[in-house]
């Protein structure tokens, strides 16, 4: 469909951007705005993919204790 050739063609202008920005003074140090830029292409594209994307962190850590402790004082008084 055409939301594959939308990610595919956007995975290969990641890769030609990277390339160029390679090549171009100074060469060799690729600028933190184009590693952005490549950055929200691959999120779109895993949009576009339907892959999710989930962050583990802290706050989430704490939600599952907590979930856990629920269940273990639930056991404990039945």
């Amino acid at each position: 469909t055409i939301e594959y050739i939308v990610a595919i063609a956007m995975i290969i202008f990641g890769m030609i951007l990277c390339m160029f920005a390679f090549f171009t003074p100074p060469i060799g140090e690729i600028h933190p705005t184009v590693l952005g830029v490549l950055g929200q292409i691959l999120i779109f594209v895993g949009a576009i993919f339907h892959l999710n994307i989930k962050l583990k962190n802290a706050n989430n850590d704490f939600e599952t204790k907590v979930a856990e402790m629920r269940k273990e004082i639930d056991s404990l008084k039945k």
